[in-house]
């Protein structure tokens, strides 16, 4: 029995003894299969758009008859963007307001002949070449807002002909309208995976009135009457029914050579916010007007910033500094970023200042800073004039606009100045 009792000690120690070497040996020699797969974090997409945006592109006659080529019979202004090209290539997309119309040769039927130039007029009823647009789209340009106070210079039929100029050279346009169903459809824009959605209107048509019942052609305000003032806010909440990411609004609107917006002006934006838009982008007064950073609270409670400039003043014109500073203009980019579903954010702006210059030979744009230093270094000739224009600029362009903008964070990037709307 004793025996018996033996071996089955004996027999339990074995089998444990050698269960753990086995044990130990799978431990220290990894005979066990181990995971070795960590856990793979996938990190969220990251989109960014950078646009830019410039105030009014106006032909008046005094570029006409420099664009005109004698010998060639034909028109080009493509010498008037060549310094300033550049600056609207290095964006995603570029977007301005056209305040001319393509009505065709003659297309102005109340310019009497011998007001005309080789068909074509400036001031007060603009009717450009057509060539203008591909030169308008060859510097980069890719949407055009057509809803001004000159919409009807050449009236209804130059207003249809020159959204078919425009759709001819590949320039996407908002505000005018061929027929109901254009104008009741909202522009969206996809880019770099991000929505824009584009809505624009004018405060008038300098006393010129939409044919009988086509009323829909323009986006117009009628003098800020109420009742219309209310169809763009409802145009400006129907464009959110699209759901984009960004709503940009591109309103005509305010006193022509206020440096300061109007209380139209002021009012108009806060409802514009109120009803969705994110940017608001001015034009018509020609000068350059300030720009607001807002915090909006959005319908669930989040907030958001919006960013409005009131004016942009004129791109390229022959407007000429009288005590109004209509020969200086902006190049406004914006940086739009949106890190997976979350909400896009307007991380930063930049600002170029411009200045229009005259020669015998053409009317064209100066990027402030950069040609100011060029005429330092000997690169280029500059006359007293621009010099005085430009030194202007330089101490008054970007310190206007940002005037009412508290401690931004301004810094110097090349011949552009940025702000971080993030601090």
């Amino acid at each position: 029995m004793k025996k018996s009792i033996y071996f089955a000690i004996l027999l339990i120690f074995i089998t444990s003894f050698a269960t753990g070497c086995i044990k130990e040996k799978d431990k220290n020699n990894s005979q066990i299969p181990v995971s070795t797969t960590k856990e793979t974090v996938v990190e969220p997409e990251v989109y960014s758009v950078y646009m830019k945006s410039v105030g009014d592109i106006m032909f008046h006659e005094y570029q006409l008859r420099r664009g005109y080529d004698a010998a060639k019979k034909s028109f080009d202004f493509s010498k008037s963007f060549v310094h300033v090209e550049k600056y609207l290539r290095d964006a995603d997309y570029t977007i301005g307001n056209l305040e001319t119309t393509f009505g065709g040769v003659n297309g102005n039927p109340d310019i009497i002949t011998e007001s005309r130039i080789y068909g074509f007029s400036g001031y007060p009823c603009f009717n450009t070449p057509d060539i203008a647009a591909k030169n308008i789209k060859d510097i980069g340009f890719d949407l055009l807002t057509t809803a001004n106070n000159h919409s009807l210079d050449s009236r209804e039929k130059g207003l249809y002909r020159t959204l078919d100029v425009l759709d001819n050279n590949g320039l996407l346009h908002v505000g005018t309208y061929r027929n109901q169903e254009e104008s009741d459809k909202i522009k969206v824009v996809e880019i770099n995976k991000i929505k824009f959605a584009f809505v624009s209107f004018t405060y008038g048509m300098n006393g010129f009135q939409t044919p009988d019942q086509k009323d829909y052609i323009i986006n117009h305000i009628n003098n800020y009457d109420e009742n219309k003032l209310e169809e763009i806010y409802a145009m400006v909440k129907k464009a959110k029914e699209e759901k984009p990411d960004i709503i940009i609004v591109m309103p005509h609107f305010g006193n022509e050579y206020w440096e300061e917006p109007s209380e139209h002006q002021e009012r108009i934006v806060d409802s514009l916010f109120a009803s969705g838009a994110d940017v608001i982008l001015g034009s018509h007064p020609h000068v350059l007007q300030p720009i607001e950073v807002r915090d909006i609270v959005k319908e669930n409670g989040d907030k958001k910033k919006g960013l409005v400039i009131y004016s942009q003043g004129n791109f390229l014109s022959s407007q000429k500094f009288d005590g109004a500073h209509k020969d200086l203009g902006v190049i406004l980019g914006m940086e739009f970023n949106k890190t997976g579903d979350q909400a896009v954010t307007i991380d930063k702006i930049t600002l170029t200042p411009t200045y229009t210059y005259w020669r015998d030979d053409v009317i064209g744009i100066f990027p402030v800073d950069e040609i100011l230093e060029k005429q330092k270094s000997g690169e280029i000739q500059l006359t007293s004039l621009d010099i005085n224009r430009m030194e202007f600029a330089q101490g008054y362009s970007v310190s206007h606009l940002l005037s009412r903008l508290t401690n931004p964070k301004l810094q110097k990037n090349g011949y552009s100045y940025e702000i971080d709307l993030t601090k």
